[in-house]
């Protein structure tokens, strides 16, 4: 609906690591690629190009459960993402492109969007964020909305855009019933493991928050332990320990040196249970702001809301920010 037609040039993914933003914004290009010959949009535009660059540094790899440099990187600043967009796009070669700095870098841009329409995907755009680079995402917006055909960009990163909520989407963890014990099927089929019982994926579920990435790498255990049994075990003492720092440091890292979130983690996790922001507030001896600040800045990371019945709600940790706070 957004690609054909909404008017927003840009548009968000979000959510916490291993969640699988990236998979979903590959396959959605994959597929627009597969069928573009067939999608016209608005003012009847054809779509000329898909293409897929990501600024990921590093992956997880699950079958070994540790972590290694992503090799398909594009680029690390917004410079290098427009080369990146121009080569793949066919306005440019490698070649030319490398000699060309912003402004040039630019203006051709410009020509590429007042002569073609096509969908970019940029994954990982917080790596630039994190890093303290530009982003190239006013340039781009610019560039595309003052252009004669039509640009859509999609983006995926891990905090919610501040500066276009309305424009972004949250990806959950899997939907428990139907979403989840079938991607653990479909899984464990792949590595030709027997699918886990019903009272084991009722604990995938407790341990991994049924984020795909952290199901993939309990379910990769079974080939190092023999059972789902001792991989949870494993998974909860020492074997999801790069899974889990994949997940959280460069988030833990990114929180604020001054203020109260990490004390707030830490009682949370000192606490082992879902409590109140008055119980949090009176036991750390925080005014009242200082604790809201801090579950506002590490609340879609690292921490589950729950409502109580008197419809209070109840903060806790997610279980797998439970085993890196830790």
């Amino acid at each position: 609906e957004w690609l054909v037609f909404e008017d927003r040039p840009r548009f968000y993914l979000h959510g916490p690591g291993g969640s699988g933003k990236s998979t979903l914004a590959y396959e959605f290009s994959r597929q627009v690629s597969d069928q573009g010959h067939r999608i016209r949009l608005s003012k009847d535009h054809a779509l000329d190009y898909v293409i897929f660059i990501s600024a990921k540094e590093t992956e997880l790899n699950v079958y070994s459960a540790k972590e290694q440099p992503f090799y398909l990187r594009r680029f690390d600043d917004s410079i290098s993402q427009f080369r990146a967009i121009l080569v793949d796009a066919g306005a440019l070669s490698a070649s030319d492109a490398r000699n060309m700095q912003g402004p040039e870098l630019e203006r051709q841009l410009s020509d590429l969007f007042d002569s073609f329409s096509g969908l970019i995907v940029i994954d990982d755009i917080d790596a630039l964020s994190r890093a303290g680079k530009d982003t190239g995402e006013e340039t781009l917006m610019l560039r595309a909305v003052q252009g004669a055909r039509r640009t859509k960009i999609l983006y995926t990163l891990r905090h919610p855009p501040s500066s276009a909520i309305a424009s972004s989407l949250k990806v959950p963890g899997l939907e428990r019933l139907e979403e989840f014990p079938r991607f653990i099927s479909l899984f464990a089929d792949q590595l030709e493991l027997p699918r886990p019982s019903l009272d084991i994926t009722k604990k995938i579920d407790s341990s991994s928050s049924r984020l795909p990435l952290l199901i993939e790498t309990i379910i990769g255990l079974y080939a190092v332990c023999g059972s789902y049994e001792e991989a949870l075990v494993q998974f909860d003492e020492r074997g999801g320990d790069a899974a889990r720092r994949y997940l959280y440091q460069r988030e833990y890292d990114r929180l604020e040196k001054a203020g109260r979130a990490r004390e707030v983690l830490a009682a949370l996790f000192l606490l082992d249970e879902a409590v109140s922001f008055a119980v949090l507030s009176r036991i750390l001896g925080f005014g009242d702001d200082s604790v809201r600040d801090a579950i506002g800045e590490c609340g879609a990371i690292f921490l589950i809301a729950e409502t109580d019945e008197a419809d209070a709600t109840q903060y806790k940790l997610a279980p797998p920010a439970r085993g890196f706070i830790g």
